[in-house]
């Protein structure tokens, strides 16, 4: 092997070690994007949460409703989700939930899910030996 070819052959060799390094470094900044975005949006949704239990917008807990049969929402609101913060966020579809005896309609939005493989479990009624009591919306 002449010099000429081992030169080319550690040039070769360095181009690819520095192109394996540039991919790394990219991934990282990615991964470190993706978690400070996971971050905001929990901050953003527990600044949220804080101002609807501050103005009495939390959903009563276990509400009761007497009753043969489960209390039906109206209509659904048609809403086209926007596009997302980040590749973390996943949409929460709007819908009705039951607060203080009626219906309210809350509107779809994104939301970074609390843990990996989480699940978002709409509000629904459940069965009662004298009635129905409303499960408010929660991740699972």
């Amino acid at each position: 092997m002449t010099s000429m070819h081992r030169i080319a052959r550690l040039a070769t060799i360095l181009a690819l070690s520095l192109s394996a390094a540039s991919c790394l470094h990219q991934a990282r900044v990615e991964r470190n994007r993706a978690e400070a975005d996971r971050a905001e949006a929990q901050a953003e949704l527990a600044r949220a949460q804080a101002a609807a239990i501050r103005n009495g917008e939390a959903p009563a807990e276990g509400e009761y409703v007497a009753g043969d049969a489960e209390p039906q929402p109206p209509p659904a609101v048609v809403e086209v989700a926007p596009p997302p913060p980040s590749a973390v966020h996943v949409w929460i579809v709007g819908c009705h939930e039951w607060r203080r005896g009626g219906w309210v309609w809350v509107p779809g939005h994104w939301a970074v899910p609390p843990r990996a493989g989480a699940m978002w479990v709409r509000g629904h009624w459940r069965r009662r030996p004298h009635g129905w009591v409303w499960v408010s919306a929660t991740w699972r």
